[in-house]
């Protein structure tokens, strides 16, 4: 058994993670709803995801959630596309190693009901701005997890559920 230097040990458990605030678009037309594709490199990469992105220093979360999807997807929201706040959702991923700290995010939760217009534009989307696959699938492929999300989703799937 190798000897590990016990400050590194310690590192995970001594060094508070920065909390991640994330915008996070549950968009749908109907039944069908959007996701992306974690790309392999990023944190909980090749697992797929509701679009958005972080916030940005003294952006309100529906700011960075209008900005989000329009760079991640292309998709501007209009005021005849529903965007209701969920919840908020904080979500620590433990270290993977010692010398890793915890990885603590904080989902600010939107339904986005689509219009049909909008629907229209981007039914057939394939792709991402950012190279990601982006897929629509119904609801119940969603809530029987065929398309297999991050774990701090689960409260999100669990409202999913009521609905």
């Amino acid at each position: 058994m190798p000897i590990t230097d016990p400050s590194k040990q310690l590192k995970s458990l001594d060094t508070p993670s920065k909390v991640i605030e994330v915008a996070v678009a549950v968009i749908h037309y109907g039944d069908r709803y959007l996701l992306g594709y974690r790309h392999a490199h990023q944190h909980q990469g090749n697992r797929y995801e509701f679009v958005g992105g972080k916030i940005g220093q003294g952006e309100a979360s529906e700011e960075a959630l209008k900005r989000e999807v329009f760079e991640e997807i292309g998709m501007t929201l209009s005021k005849a596309d529903s965007i209701d706040f969920i919840q908020s959702i904080t979500h620590t991923y433990p270290a993977k190693n010692v010398d890793e700290v915890d990885k603590t995010v904080t989902l600010e939760v939107f339904n986005v009901a689509l219009s049909k217009q909008t629907y229209d534009k981007h039914a057939n989307q394939t792709v991402g701005l950012e190279g990601q696959k982006v897929i629509w699938i119904k609801k119940s492929d969603l809530l029987t997890n065929r398309y297999p999300l991050p774990e701090a989703n689960n409260q999100i799937l669990a409202w999913l559920q009521t609905m």
